[in-house]
């Protein structure tokens, strides 16, 4: 089993959308090409997305608006930091359409949600060991959501009453 990397765009959303401040969207094409090997892991990393030095991310959720379709075999994603990959969402099936998400969009851990040092989002897609490869994916498409605070920005210029 290998892990292959792919980047994809994140974008920071305008002002009023339900508190999610970031989004990134994943097609089946962006990770379908990176392997031939069963139980390879894609990892998404995002272009744009490397958190401040002083950062939290408040809530975090995906979205599979297209259910993901490969050959035999499971097929998963978990969401985090590349400290630590599955911080947000731990490992959950995408071959059904629908939303994904911890209560509340609350991080699955606290540790890696706020820190001092800056750190990369990733998502990581996973084929099943025994069969089942990145190539064999044709069709999927997912959006991750972010809220995501940045203590730096936001104190800049504050005075106190």
């Amino acid at each position: 089993m290998a892990d292959q990397t792919t980047t994809v765009n994140m974008f920071r959303l305008p002002e009023n959308n339900n508190r999610w401040t970031h989004a990134a969207q994943i097609k089946y094409t962006d990770i379908n090409g990176l392997s031939t090997d069963n139980g390879d892991t894609a990892s998404v990393e995002f272009t744009g997305g490397d958190l401040a030095t002083e950062f939290q991310v408040l809530r975090h959720s995906l979205y599979v608006k297209t259910a993901f379709a490969s050959g035999s075999g499971t097929l998963t994603v978990e969401s985090g930091t590349d400290g630590d990959p599955n911080n947000f969402i731990t490992s959950t099936d995408i071959k059904t359409a629908g939303p994904i998400s911890t209560a509340g969009g609350v991080p699955a851990t606290y540790a890696g949600s706020v820190g001092s040092a800056g750190d990369d989002l990733m998502i990581r897609v996973t084929t099943e060991a025994a069969s089942g490869a990145l190539e064999d994916i044709t069709a999927g498409e997912l959006f991750a959501f972010w809220e995501l605070v940045d203590f730096d920005e936001i104190s800049r210029g504050y005075k106190a009453p």
